[in-house]
C-alpha cells in the first residue's frame, strides 16, 4: 500500500562495496525497480548508521500506481 515498504537486503555485494565478483545481484534489483515502479523511492532515513548492509534498499511505496 501507499506508504508501505520493501526492503530489499545485501545490496553492499558486487563491488557495492563488498564482493566485486558476485555478479548481479541486489543493488542491481533496486536499480531496475526504480526504473520500472516509479512509485516506489529509497528511503535513505532508515540507513541513519555508517554500516548498513542494504544501501537505497529501503524503497517506500510513494503512491499507487
Amino acid at each position: 500500500p501507499e506508504g508501505g515498504y520493501v526492503v530489499i537486503e545485501n545490496t553492499v555485494v558486487n563491488g557495492w562495496p563488498a564482493a566485486p565478483g558476485f555478479g548481479p545481484g541486489p543493488h542491481e534489483a533496486v536499480n531496475q525497480i526504480l526504473q520500472t515502479h516509479r512509485d516506489f523511492v529509497p528511503d535513505v532515513a532508515y540507513e541513519r548508521y555508517t554500516v548498513t548492509f542494504n544501501k537505497n534498499g529501503y524503497l517506500r511505496r510513494t503512491a499507487a500506481p
